[in-house]
């Protein structure tokens, strides 16, 4: 996934206010930079001041926080009111964000970088470390105002390489930019501007240099801790049942893709890669499906399902009906979805220690489902709702609350899910033409 894309993707999920000019223009007249000058300087005067609020907007969507350069590192980002707000916190290599008025989430390393990399600051960062020679056309176009502030504007283009690089695009489709700035009396960036597929993404930088709050959040604001710990030393606070489900669901919001490989007595029935948009419904899926002694790879992407049994060559289309019910399958692994059901039907919640699978430790907990909501969703009777009730679902989560492992004994029958590569890239694409049959009779 690309930097600009992560950038967007943060902006969708953040929300983000315009922020206020700076005083009234001043006298002076800033005397145009070279393009040798241009990034070492402006980047000089940035790490200088240190500090700065922010205000970026695109693709509609607006996001306001603050953030300090350097090598101490930290960033505030925030948009929205009220259950709609989503916030993240980065200070040094630690991270957090939440929705709403819970609680925050820790991020893990890997997260924690792909986010910070993927911030407006951090990408103008990137761009003021470009050299004279990596810059296109540079232009001084000079005064130019922002309300009733003077600023130097300077436009400029850099080569596709050094943008393909910076933004991590492809190069062949990355077109020539052009990056519009708006720099302060003192060399500081006060607004950068540049349209990319025809959208226009605005940064806006004030206050610099003043003093600013940027801390990890209390230890009593962080799911997983109590008042008085320090973030990341604390020893690990068992979930309730209340929390469990909307921990997950929290977890599942930051990553997006999944595998899961699914087992029943022993024999895989499932393996496959799976993405989730922003509010956790399943949109695309790519894997090896078994069922009544059949085994058939199958794509799921853009509403459109698509499947071929093995040692065939070519892609069955479906559409409609047999798309969704093929999709349905797939959705009873949706993490999400089980979080969701986890929440309506489980009748206690037991936290059973730390366990290890390969060789990583996790946390268990066992789930009994309450049999008043197995006779509400119809089609069970009372009786039999309370033996099907007497079956655990064990659950083992890790520090982030990602779902790793699933599992289920009942009645002579065992099943097994298990999720791995959480937020790691996953290429899932519909067959090309060449890859497409007729639709036939099954």
């Amino acid at each position: 996934m690309s930097r600009v894309v992560r950038l967007l993707a943060v902006v969708l999920a953040l929300g983000l206010v315009g922020c206020s000019d700076d005083p009234q223009p001043k006298d002076t007249v800033i005397e145009g930079l070279t393009q040798e000058e241009f990034g070492p300087q402006v980047r000089n005067a940035t790490l200088a001041a240190e500090t700065a609020a922010l205000a970026f907007a695109a693709m509609g969507r607006h996001a306001t926080g603050q953030v300090r350069f350097g090598s101490e590192r930290a960033l505030h980002i925030a948009s929205g009111n009220g259950l709609a707000r989503s916030e993240i916190v980065i200070v040094g290599e630690a991270g957090y964000r939440r929705k709403g008025y819970a609680k925050f989430d820790p991020m893990g390393a890997d997260e924690v970088k792909s986010v910070a990399e993927a911030m407006p600051s951090a990408i103008l960062m990137r761009l003021l470390d470009a050299g004279a020679d990596e810059i296109e056309r540079f232009r001084h176009v000079g005064e130019d105002w922002i309300g009733q502030t003077r600023f130097q504007r300077y436009d400029l283009v850099y080569q596709r390489s050094f943008v393909a690089k910076a933004l991590e695009l492809q190069e062949k489709r990355t077109p020539l930019m052009s990056f519009r700035y708006w720099l302060d009396d003192e060399l500081r960036v006060r607004r950068l501007a540049f349209t990319m597929a025809g959208e226009e993404s605005v940064l806006d930088l004030t206050a610099w240099g003043d003093p600013v709050s940027l801390a990890e959040p209390a230890a009593s604001e962080i799911y997983g801790m109590t008042a008085g710990e320090k973030p990341g030393t604390g020893a690990y606070v068992p979930l309730t049942r209340v929390e469990l489900p909307d921990r997950m669901n929290a977890a599942y919001g930051r990553e997006r893709t999944v595998h899961t490989v699914m087992a029943i007595n022993g024999e895989t029935t499932m393996d496959a890669d799976m993405q989730f948009n922003e509010i956790g419904d399943l949109v695309a899926v790519r894997g090896e499906l078994s069922e009544g002694g059949d085994a058939y790879e199958m794509v799921y992407v853009d509403g459109a399902a698509y499947f071929r049994f093995e040692g065939e060559r070519k892609y069955v289309a479906l559409t409609g009906a047999d798309a969704e019910r093929l999709v349905d399958e797939m959705s009873k692994s949706n993490p999400r979805e089980l979080a969701a059901m986890l929440r309506e039907s489980s009748k206690a919640v037991d936290y059973r220690g730390v366990e290890t699978i390969d060789g990583a430790k996790f946390h268990r907990y066992d789930l009994s489902i309450d049999p008043k909501w197995l006779v509400e969703q119809g089609g069970v009777k009372p009786g039999v709702a309370e033996e099907v009730a007497t079956f655990t679902y064990r659950l083992f989560l890790d520090d982030l609350h990602r779902l790793r492992r699933m599992t289920l004994d009942a009645d002579g029958q065992s099943m097994q899910a298990d999720l791995t590569a959480w937020g790691k890239p996953a290429s899932i694409e519909a067959p090309s033409g060449k890859e497409l049959q007729s639709r036939r009779r099954t």
